[in-house]
């Protein structure tokens, strides 16, 4: 089975989706667990909250406009 991926991918360039400059998601663990396991939030070198990624893709339509129906 690894022999058959190490075939298949051969040659290929794998990129990220997620575009460079951008944390990955991350959820504020419950007060109680941060307690528990002595830790801080947000973790260093982390902005918190992560600021929201906009879409700057512009949508087509989705077909002819159509009178409404009443």
């Amino acid at each position: 089975m690894k022999q058959e991926f190490k075939d298949r991918t051969e040659g290929i360039a794998w990129a990220s989706m997620i575009p460079d400059g951008n944390q990955p998601p991350l959820y504020e663990p419950p007060a109680e667990f941060l307690k528990a396991t002595g830790q801080s939030w947000p973790p260093k070198g982390v902005t918190w909250p992560v600021p929201p990624i906009m879409s700057t893709e512009q949508v087509g339509t989705t077909g002819p406009a159509l009178a409404p129906v009443t």
